[in-house]
């Protein structure tokens, strides 16, 4: 091999070890972004708003204390539903939502342009197509991070909260217990066209469920079991303010609410068996060979220097 061919194929074989041990550790840093939320919100009117009677168009105001606000795409929602979802993408820390409800023959067009419903007069309106506006729901809910759901307490006022219960664990001597609280944070438009929140729960024999927050009317009657559900598996108690289930046969338990109809639905499914832990080797062996693949490059490259060396010495 010539002089020339050696010193290339000696530099080719360096420039690939090099690049493959770099290649492990990538310190550039990439300038930073403003973050993008993009989710959706959730409104449950229940009974306010007409309960389903009549058809309207919705918005969200998104707003901040910076100056810095959005808005939601407008929405028609047709009679019978009582079922609002608008969707969002802002790139600014929200603190609050603000509602509009908006008469149905409200044209995009015109929202556009006047999504306050102010200036109707502009397009021909002698009154504002604003039905309703429900001030300044808190857009954080330390509780429920990932979908934003409002419930009307009533035609100008909401809370952002989901219905909750909390789940008891008795300890083996079942003289002490812990507990969580359990968010129904799936949220849906039901068969009824209502607002149906729900959770899965896994429950161990001696389990205990207290129902909590937006359940204040619902007793046995309003409860209902499918064919899943054995009568014997989950007993129902109240005590005063309190009620909830006691669990008698372990299973993930699916709890449907109805808020319109204070209703709930009941299902099971059996607890599924442990899946194997897959263990990491294939990872380890890729490692092995990637390293393996850089010592040869690097090794192959300092064998052709010294032979460079040693035969420049002899002559």
């Amino acid at each position: 091999m010539n002089k020339k061919n050696l010193a290339f194929v000696t530099g080719l074989s360096l420039l690939l070890g090099l690049v493959s041990l770099v290649g492990f550790k990538n310190t550039s840093v990439l300038p930073a972004k403003a973050e993008v939320i993009e989710n959706k919100i959730t409104v449950d009117p229940n009974n306010c708003w007409g309960g389903g009677s009549e058809s309207y168009k919705v918005a969200a105001y998104i707003f901040d204390d910076n100056s810095h606000s959005d808005w939601t795409d407008l929405v028609t929602i047709t009679a019978p539903s009582t079922y609002i979802e608008l969707s969002f993408k802002i790139e600014f820390e929200a603190k609050f939502i603000r509602l509009y409800r908006y008469n149905v023959d409200f044209s995009k067009e015109n929202w556009e342009v006047d999504p306050t419903g102010e200036h109707y007069t502009d397009y021909g309106w002698t009154t504002t197509p604003v039905l309703n506006k429900v001030y300044d729901v808190e857009f954080e809910n330390s509780n429920n991070l990932s979908v934003i759901n409002i419930i009307l307490e009533n035609d100008t006022y909401g809370f952002n909260s989901v219905p909750n219960m909390v789940h008891q664990i008795y300890l083996p001597d079942e003289s002490t217990w812990s507990s969580e609280d359990v968010y129904l944070t799936t949220v849906k438009e039901n068969s009824l066209h209502h607002t149906e929140y729900s959770v899965e729960v896994e429950l161990k024999e001696n389990d205990l469920i207290r129902l909590e927050r937006y359940f204040d009317n619902i007793d046995e009657s309003k409860i209902t079991l499918d064919d899943s559900v054995s009568p014997t598996d989950l007993e129902y108690w109240a005590e005063g303010s309190n009620k909830g289930f006691d669990c008698k046969s372990e299973g993930i338990y699916t709890l449907r609410l109805d808020y319109k109809d204070q209703t709930i639905k009941i299902s099971k499914a059996p607890i599924p068996a442990p899946i194997p832990t897959p263990e990491s080797k294939t990872y380890i062996y890729v490692v092995v060979i990637v390293s393996s693949l850089t010592g040869v490059a690097l090794v192959t490259g300092l064998v052709l220097i010294l032979r460079k060396h040693k035969k420049n010495k002899i002559n």
